[in-house]
């Protein structure tokens, strides 16, 4: 008998094959004897595992087990506490990300809308204001002060006309000056 046989007599044993394949192996069975015989270990392990465990279900439960049935059960808030407690310890720590990130894209969009400000400051002052004349703007919440200074205007080789300007940027722990030409 070889191991194709083999797995078919267990397929035939478990119910898994159809009735073409059923009556094969039953011919297998009846013309081979150790076909018949290994059929047979089948059918006898079968029985054995069956009753196996018949004397532990007939067998009183430990005492242990008893004690630990009978005892009353926490109330439904005492045994989820601690679940309980972590879910709404996670809770705070993602309200306190989330308003992180939230403050964060906040101070970022009040970046850009500062540098939008200053740009259109820049802009304004070099084609509008003479030479050694200030032109200031303060952030609306009073946090910052830019100030823009034209120093002098020149004409380049290719005849175009640009200008030296100075900038101050205050805020309440430093002062920054930057100069530039456009």
């Amino acid at each position: 008998m070889n191991e194709q046989q083999m797995h078919l007599i267990n397929a035939y044993h478990d119910g898994e094959l159809d009735v073409l394949q059923q009556e094969r192996v039953r011919q297998l069975i009846d013309t081979d004897n150790e076909a018949f015989a290994f059929w047979q270990s089948l059918r006898r392990s079968d029985e054995a595992l069956k009753t196996a465990y018949d004397a532990l279900l007939d067998a009183p439960l430990p005492l242990a087990l008893q004690r630990a049935a009978r005892k009353p059960s926490k109330p439904w808030f005492q045994r989820f506490a601690i679940p309980l407690s972590l879910a709404a310890g996670l809770a705070v720590v993602a309200v306190i990300v989330t308003r992180h990130a939230l403050h964060e894209d906040e101070l970022n969009l009040r970046l850009a809308e500062m540098q939008l400000e200053i740009a259109k400051l820049r802009q304004s002052t070099l084609e509008n204001v003479p030479s050694g004349t200030a032109v200031s703007w303060v952030e609306p919440a009073g946090h910052a002060r830019v100030a823009v200074t034209p120093l002098k205007t020149f004409r380049t080789d290719d005849d175009r006309f640009c200008r030296e300007y100075e900038e101050r940027i205050e805020d309440a722990d430093s002062i920054e000056i930057r100069r530039g030409i456009a």
